[in-house]
């Protein structure tokens, strides 16, 4: 059998408007949700950077656009730092820490808040 239109009728009693913000509740947990498990790779010599990347949380700066970053002036060195010549003074931290995370991990992620949030 095959289908080829769906018509869906809207009453006052279904969850349209719960339908409607799916998608941008779903892109904000990704982004809270990467900045989170993220947290233990960002270098933490001061405390500072690793600090204040998590006090400034996951912004909204769109629609459907969030951004996660470290805010302090001197955050993109050692974000862009090579791995292979850099000492870290920590165990498991790394530049590029949120992008490398997310190639890692970023299907997963997507699945988990995906199935947090499906209407039921």
């Amino acid at each position: 059998m095959k289908i080829d239109k769906v018509e869906i009728i809207w009453n006052k009693d279904t969850l349209k408007d719960v339908l409607e913000i799916i998608p941008d509740r779903i892109v904000q947990e990704v982004a809270g949700v990467t900045l989170d498990l993220t947290y233990p790779t960002i270098p933490e010599r001061t405390g500072k950077m690793k600090r204040e990347t998590k006090a400034a949380g996951v912004k909204e700066i769109g629609n459907m656009e969030y951004e996660i970053g470290s805010y302090v002036d001197y955050a993109k060195y050692p974000y862009n730092m090579n791995n292979e010549t850099t000492n870290w003074t920590t165990d498991g931290t790394n530049s590029f820490w949120f992008k490398e995370y997310w190639l890692k991990h970023g299907n997963a992620i997507f699945d988990m808040v995906v199935e947090r949030n499906k209407v039921k």
